[in-house]
């Protein structure tokens, strides 16, 4: 055993500041307002099905 632990994902930051100053030296960032882009218009619908049985089993509380 070698005393190291593997770690998947990071714990916290520190000097995130610097990072976003390193960050936006080589990143062209670009934003919606600075893009104008046209936005179409869209009308959102929510329309409910029934389960199936697939899904009753898979979530039995439905």
């Amino acid at each position: 055993m070698t005393g190291f632990k593997e770690r998947t994902r990071i714990a916290n930051y520190t000097g995130l500041p610097e990072l976003m100053s390193m960050f936006k030296q080589v990143a062209d960032i670009r934003t919606a307002d600075t893009l104008k882009l046209d936005v179409p218009d869209c009308e959102y619908q929510v329309v409910q099905v029934e389960a199936t049985p697939f899904q009753q089993e898979l979530l039995p509380i439905i």
